[in-house]
């Protein structure tokens, strides 16, 4: 299920931040290696140590923060994300909302986990 719900975020997510005539991916696992065009995104694995278990049940929470920048802040595009995160039913949270006066743009990251 977890894998399941990984995928299908990542599907909505690159189709969110698609731009138009341009076939390369704006939403990507780790890092760029150049500054792509805004707006983009990437999310991250996190280290945990949260698989619990009792005589039945193991159950393994797999944690990501997910990353878009764009020029200013975006409140339909954050909204349309959170909602990709609610039909697939990941629990989020906002960790980073903020200017990046360095490099002129906006960041907001979210916490999520995906529940095995």
């Amino acid at each position: 299920m977890v894998e399941k719900q990984r995928i299908k975020m990542v599907e909505r997510l690159k189709a969110l931040l698609a731009h138009e005539n341009d076939k390369r991916s704006y939403f990507i696992y780790g890092g760029y290696q150049s500054k792509p065009t805004i707006p983009y995104g990437n999310y991250a694995r996190q280290e945990s140590q949260y698989d619990y278990a009792d005589d039945t049940l193991n159950v393994r929470i797999n944690e990501y923060i997910v990353r878009v920048v764009t020029a200013t802040k975006d409140f339909e595009l954050e909204e349309q994300i959170e909602d990709v995160f609610i039909d697939l039913e990941i629990p989020f949270s906002v960790i980073t909302d903020e200017d990046v006066e360095s490099e002129k743009v906006h960041c907001t990251e979210w916490y999520i986990a995906c529940v095995d």
